[in-house]
Order: structure tokens, then C-alpha cells, then sequence
């Protein structure tokens, strides 16, 4: 209860952050991890996706959190808080155990040994759910890896403590099994728990052989040589290999050598030993500000830091004898640090590598409380309590700074202002929210800070591209690939950047290189498979919004993609089929709508579509790319004889954009053509077609055509036939039989009016039109409402 009490202090209030940094990457846009059922398969398919990160446990914990709490951020939070409260009780019933054992080690049977155990062990717990330290492995999603190992972890030793204690064969066999299937577990969470076979060999040495040397010595080759295969087989399950390849090329990526790295290492722990006695939320960061040692007198704090951890190293040897508790504490920090501050060419520091590590300084706190309390307990609980409340609301307040992805980057500037990632990424947050002057700012700052990191380059190529500047993105994303041919995310990013510009070659190849590179992404195949379906390759494009679709069933954009395509393909039902579902997706998904509206129209299911047209413009009714829409439905309405609504929607369009042709020349062929005498209006005709010679626009047989039918209408002839041999002039042959029919009929002194005709496929009945499709040779208007019908 307590723990729940000083966690829940400590993390109510962090359940709502983002995702941030790696968590973007690794989880938010991790298609591979959304899964729709829980069968073999599916998790077996998250597993292989992810087979990169050696961490199948975590990864799986991730696509469980999408799937019982769908995109919501809060699963994750929850998921990891509890994590860490489970390691709080973990850590209490590891420290309960161990003080027992060191008090049995040291024959110590006093009065009120007991409850002092059982207060010191409470006190280790609490303070290891609520040192600010912690917040970073627990607040940061992706670094559940780390609090999940060490859930393992813990498990796996307390499960090897508890065979090792019991006589019965059986259950110790029942347990050391519970801590093998721990201990992969943990493997497969983080590589940080490949060290748990040199703790259990501490913990037997130190525990249950009093430390005797003589033991070690006569099993000291076997226990070695046992050791060293355990690690290697640990090692090799994770990472599938031993050898350099492993280590050594990680370093071509960094500003440092392996050298470097370890002598930094040495003021790193230091720092990380000053954080855990100083977790002040202000010298708390998610990038801290880190120069490297190149020698041991450069700094020379980083000779004084290396004699500082030989001084705790040999403390910890002085009090085998003394206090084996708190010499076991000392060497677990050191031992579960050895991995991440040692010749593996990771970043410099990071406060989430404190986490296993910290059980060593709670198991030393315990033993520390223990002796006070065995002197003066009530003070010692009151003093341990007023310790648990500060860390507690230190933690509380460091968590504030997570909940805003702005404040957490704007944080780590303030405190470390050549973070030129922190600028990155907040420059990547500013274009997310829309603010791209703010995001071009940070990500320009970035490049000046590290004009060799290819990262802000990317990023600020996305900002660009956003902004509609596709030719200076692709600029910015030549540079990324340019200092990094394996940033696979660039590719991506050039790829959509180039099926804007409609380099459609260029975005197959760019889209097919990320795909074939990076983790499985649903928008990827999304892309590409517009791109194949531009370039006409129709059954590939099936089969990438296909793939897309499997990853992301949800997602009403792909399904009107591939409605398209079957469009294109003349498999009506189906097209319409995938547009019905991406409205089922997304009832206000007005791009759907207008694509089964077009669908509609072409295949003569006028009123239908005149109700999708409808939908689709109360959904915005206002904005610009409605024009066509309201000519759309006007043109469906027309073909219904209902003209006087065909005439109100070319006006709106008028209204909408007064100055491109579209709705002048589809209202003055109206009131000029139209069989009902009511709706004809010859003068307001020639206002319209007059507009249309003001905007320069008469550039196309049709309008020409327009400006004829309209002259006819008011019995100007001679000037109509003038206009009319224009048109036929200027359309393509196979357009020209409808043109000479009306050229004719104002020879004969006779205007042009529409008939009406049964509706059925337009699509197969409309020959092409300037490269364009006409609805019915009965209608020309139609020319400028080639998009509906040509997919």
C-alpha cells in the first residue's frame, strides 16, 4: 500500500504525456505493433517486424497496449507505471530476504531485528518507486524496456533465492526453471540483463557461502567456465553474434573513439552517482550536456573520477567482512552499469541507464535504515518517511516537464543549450502542431549547431514540404542522404516529396529503398501504391494498400485509394465497396464522399451521387475545393432535368472562385441550351461568356462551343457560325461529329437544345475531350468536369 501511495504521488499526474524522442520511432509510428487479434501469428508477426531492436518482450508489451488501448496514449503510461510499482514491491521482497540472510550470515539476533527488516525493506521500496532519478525509465514509453527487464530481472533472482533456500528437490527445480524463463524474458526486454549470472554468483558467494574464498577457489574453474557460456549464450540469443562486428562499427557514427568513451564512462558513473544523491529536478535532463575525455588529464576531472570509483571499489572489497549487505549494494550499481558504460558505442549518458542500478543504492538505503532503526526507530521512520515525501514530490515535478512535448525540448535547451537534437526535435514537434515558421527556426538552429548531423536536414525537409516547397525539401533531403546514405526515413520523406512534384520513377524508388530498409509501415505501401497506381501498374498498387491495409486496418484513407483503383480497373463494385468502408472509418471524410459521388455519376446513380455531393459540401461548405463539387452535383442535376438546381450550384461556383471559367461556361451553356424555355436566359448567357473573354480563358474548343450555343440563342448567327467553325477547328477529330451537328444547325438558322436521354454507364459512352472525358456528346458543358470521370 505504501508503494501504491508514493507511486501514484509521484505519477498520477504523468499519464497524459506524449510520445517523445525514440518513443516515435520505436512505438507511436511502429505500424508492425498494431495488431487485431491475439493468435500466434500476429504476435509471431511482431516479433519479426521487429527483430532489429533484440527486444521481442518489450515490443510485444507495446502491440498488447495498441491492442486493449488502441491509439490512446494512456495505456502506455499506465502500463509502465505499473511496471515500476511492481518493481517497487520487487525490490521490497528482494531487500527483505537479503537483510534476513545477511543478519543470518553475521549470527545477528536482536530485539526488534524483525520489525526493522520489515520497516527498512518498506523504505528501500518506496524509495526506489520515488526518486526522481527514476522518472525517465518511467514516464519515457520506449524506455519500458529497461523498468521490464528489470521486472525480470528481479523476478528471476528473488526465483533463484527461493530454490536456493528450499530442501525439497522439486520446488528448487520448479523455481531455478521460474528464474531460466525470467531471465530470457529480461534478455528479451533490454541486453542489460545479460549481467544476472554475475549477481546470482555474488549473491551465492556473499549470502549462502558466507563469502568464503576456499569455495571459490575449489570451484572457481567450473564456475567460470559455467559463467562464460551462460553469458555467451545470453549475448548470442539477443544480438546473434560475438565477435567486433558487434561493437566496433558503431563508432563510425559518432563524434568519439572507443578510447574516449571509456574514459568519459569514468565521469559519467560519477555523475550519475551525484544525481542519486542530488535528484534535484533541475539537474535533471533527457540530454545532458557531455564533453569528452581524451586523456586522463583532459579534463582532469576524469583522473579524479577514476580514483573516486577505485576508492568505492576497494570500499566495497573493505566491507565484505564488515557489512557484506552494503558491499553488495556497492557492486550491484557497478556491475549493472558495466554494459552501458563500458566500450559500447552508445550515447554518452542517459538517466534511464540508472534503473537496475538503483536497487543496489535501495538495497544499501535498507541496510543503512536498518541500523538506524535498530538504534533509534521512531526518529529513523520519521526521517525515512520526510526523505520517500521529497523525493516523491521531486519526482511529481520532474514529471510536469514531460506532459508537453514543447516544454520537455524547450527544458533540455535551457539546461543544455548545444543540443542541437533537442532543437531537432522540437523543431519536429512546432511541425507537427502546424507552427513551421517555429519549426524551420529550431531545425535551421540544429544545422548551424551540427551542419554534419543528416537528422536536421530530414527534418527540416518535412517542414518545407509541409509548407507545399517540395523542390527546396528535396534539397534538404539529398543533403541528409548525402551524410548518411542510410537514413532510411529520408528516403521515405524524398519519395513523397517526388510524387508531389510527380517524379513518379523517383518516388517509386525512394518509397521501394525505405520499404525493403526500415520496420514495416502501413503509409509506405500507402504511397507506393498511389505511385504504382499513377504509373498504371494497377495490380501492384492492389497489392501494396492490400499490405498497408494489414498493418493498418483502420485506415479510411488507404481503403479510398484502393477504391480508386478499382475504379480505374472498371470493378465498380468493389470501388464502390472500399468507399463505403473509408466512410464507415471516417463519417466525415469528405474526399470519400466526392470519390463515391464521381463513382455514382458515371455509372448514371445520379440521385446517389447528388446525396454524396450533398454530404460532402455540408461537411465544408465554404472552402474552395468545393467548386467542382457544386459543378458536379449541378452537372447531376442536370442530367436529372432538374435545372434550376444545376443552375443555383454554377453559380455557387461563381460565388466560391468568381474568377476561373468553369461555372461561367457551365451556367451560360445552361441558360443558353437548356430544353425548357423557363430556365433559357440569353443576355445573363452573354454576361457570363463575356467573363469568360475578360479572364482570357477561351482557350479550348469547349468554351468556344459555349460562346456559340449562346450567340445562336440570341439569333446572332453569323457570328455564331464564326464561333462554332473556331471550335471544330480547334478540337481534336475524334471530338469534331457533335460540334459540325451544331455548326449546322445555326446554318439552318436553328439553336442548339439539349435533349434529355436515359442515364445508364457514362463512363463506357464518353469519348476523350483535350485529354479530358465528356459525360454525354448531348452535353459539351462536361469537359470541365473531366475529373469525374477520368478517375
Amino acid at each position: 500500500m505504501a508503494v501504491l501511495i508514493v507511486g501514484g504521488w509521484a505519477y498520477f499526474g504523468a499519464l497524459s504525456g506524449p510520445f517523445v524522442f525514440d518513443d516515435i520511432r520505436n512505438v507511436r509510428d511502429n505500424d508492425s505493433l498494431r495488431i487485431d487479434t491475439l493468435s500466434w501469428d500476429s504476435l509471431s508477426a511482431v516479433v519479426e517486424a521487429n527483430l532489429a531492436q533484440a527486444r521481442p518482450v518489450a515490443m510485444l508489451s507495446f502491440a498488447l497496449n495498441f491492442y486493449f488501448g488502441g491509439e490512446g496514449i494512456g495505456s502506455f503510461h499506465l502500463t509502465n507505471v505499473a511496471i515500476h510499482l511492481v518493481n517497487g514491491v520487487l525490490v521490497f521482497l528482494l531487500a527483505q530476504v537479503t537483510l534476513a540472510l545477511a543478519q543470518r550470515e553475521t549470527g545477528s539476533a536482536a530485539a526488534g531485528q524483525e520489525r526493522a527488516v520489515l520497516f527498512a525493506s518498506l523504505f528501500a521500496a518506496c524509495l526506489f518507486v520515488a526518486h526522481p532519478v527514476q522518472t525517465q525509465a518511467v514516464t519515457y514509453i520506449v524506455q519500458r524496456m529497461a523498468s521490464l527487464a528489470t521486472l525480470f530481472f528481479l523476478s528471476a533472482l528473488i526465483s533463484y533465492i527461493a530454490g536456493r533456500r528450499t530442501s525439497r528437490p522439486s520446488r528448487r527445480l520448479f523455481f531455478w526453471s521460474i528464474a531460466a524463463l525470467a531471465w530470457m524474458a529480461a534478455l528479451g526486454c533490454k541486453q542489460i540483463a545479460v549481467t544476472l549470472p554475475l549477481v546470482v554468483l555474488l549473491y551465492e558467494w556473499f549470502f549462502f557461502r558466507d563469502a568464503d574464498l576456499s569455495w571459490l577457489r575449489r570451484g572457481g574453474v567450473y564456475w567460470g567456465l559455467g559463467l562464460l557460456a551462460v553469458v555467451l549464450v545470453g549475448t548470442a540469443y539477443m544480438w546473434g553474434r560475438i565477435d567486433e562486428e558487434l561493437i566496433f562499427p558503431g563508432y563510425a557514427h559518432r563524434d568519439y573513439g572507443m578510447t574516449e568513451r571509456v574514459l568519459t564512462q569514468f565521469r559519467v558513473v560519477v555523475f550519475y552517482l551525484s544525481l542519486v544523491a542530488l535528484p534535484l529536478p533541475s539537474r535533471l535532463n533527457l540530454l545532458h550536456a557531455f564533453s569528452t575525455s581524451t586523456s586522463l588529464l583532459s579534463p582532469w576531472s576524469t583522473l579524479l573520477s577514476l580514483l573516486l570509483l577505485l576508492a568505492t571499489l576497494a570500499l566495497a572489497g573493505y566491507l565484505v567482512r564488515r557489512n557484506r549487505l552494503l558491499s553488495f549494494g556497492i557492486l550491484w550499481f557497478f556491475l549493472n552499469l558495466l554494459l552501458e558504460s563500458s566500450i559500447v558505442p552508445l550515447e554518452m549518458v542517459y538517466e534511464h541507464r540508472l534503473y537496475l542500478p538503483l536497487v543496489g543504492v535501495a538495497l544499501i538505503a535498507a541496510e543503512l535504515f536498518r541500523i538506524v532503526c535498530m538504534r533509534r526507530m521512531a526518529p529513523a521512520v520519521v526521517v525515512g518517511t520526510l526523505l520517500v515525501l521529497l523525493l516523491a514530490e521531486g519526482a511529481r515535478r520532474r514529471n510536469v516537464v514531460w506532459q508537453d512535448a514543447v516544454v520537455l525540448w524547450s527544458d533540455v535547451i535551457a539546461k543544455n543549450e548545444t543540443a542541437h537534437r533537442a532543437y531537432t526535435n522540437r523543431g519536429r514537434i512546432h511541425e507537427e502542431r502546424g507552427d513551421f515558421a517555429r519549426a524551420e527556426d529550431d531545425l535551421t538552429h540544429a544545422i548551424e549547431l551540427a551542419p554534419h548531423k543528416p537528422n536536421p536536414y530530414n527534418n527540416r525537409g518535412k517542414v518545407k514540404q509541409r509548407m507545399g516547397d517540395y523542390r527546396a525539401a528535396l534539397q534538404d533531403f539529398d543533403k541528409a542522404l548525402e551524410l548518411d546514405r542510410n537514413l532510411v526515413t529520408a528516403y521515405y520523406n524524398r519519395g513523397r516529396a517526388h510524387l508531389e512534384l510527380s517524379n513518379l520513377d523517383f518516388a517509386l524508388r525512394d518509397l521501394s529503398t525505405y520499404i525493403e530498409n526500415a520496420p514495416p509501415r502501413a503509409d509506405a505501401h500507402h504511397f507506393r501504391g498511389l505511385v504504382h497506381h499513377r504509373l498504371e501498374n494497377h495490380a501492384l498498387a492492389l497489392t501494396d494498400y492490400a499490405r498497408a491495409l494489414e498493418m493498418a486496418p483502420g485506415a479510411a484513407a488507404t481503403y479510398r485509394l484502393r477504391g480508386d483503383t478499382h475504379r480505374r480497373l472498371r470493378q465498380f463494385d468493389k470501388a464502390e465497396a472500399d468507399y463505403d468502408r473509408a466512410i464507415e472509418l471516417k463519417p466525415d471524410y469528405v474526399d470519400a464522399y466526392l470519390a463515391r459521388a464521381n463513382l455514382k455519376l458515371t455509372l448514371g446513380k445520379l440521385q446517389d451521387a447528388i446525396e454524396d455531393y450533398g454530404r460532402a459540401i455540408e461537411l465544408r461548405p465554404e472552402s474552395p475545393d468545393m467548386y467542382q463539387t457544386y459543378g458536379n452535383r449541378g452537372t447531376a442535376a442536370m442530367l436529372l432535368g432538374r435545372y434550376a438546381d444545376a443552375l443555383t450550384d454554377y453559380e455557387r461556383m461563381i460565388g466560391l472562385q468568381p474568377d476561373e471559367p468553369a461555372g461561367y461556361n457551365n451556367a451560360a451553356w445552361l441558360l443558353a441550351t437548356c430544353p425548357l424555355a423557363e430556365h433559357r436566359d440569353g443576355a445573363k448567357a452573354l454576361a457570363y461568356v463575356d467573363r469568360i473573354r475578360e479572364l482570357g480563358a477561351f482557350g479550348d474548343a469547349g468554351k468556344l462551343d459555349t460562346m456559340a450555343a449562346v450567340l445562336a440563342e440570341l439569333g446572332r448567327f453569323d457570328e455564331a457560325i464564326e464561333w462554332q467553325t473556331r471550335a471544330v477547328e480547334m478540337a481534336p477529330e475524334n471530338n469534331q461529329a457533335d460540334l459540325r451537328k451544331r455548326l449546322e444547325l445555326y446554318r439552318q438558322r436553328t439553336p442548339y437544345r439539349q435533349s434529355v436521354e436515359p442515364i445508364g454507364d457514362l463512363e463506357s459512352r464518353t469519348p476523350a475531350m483535350s485529354g479530358r472525358r465528356r459525360i454525354t456528346a448531348s452535353f459539351p458543358f462536361s469537359q470541365d468536369f473531366a475529373h469525374v470521370l477520368s478517375g
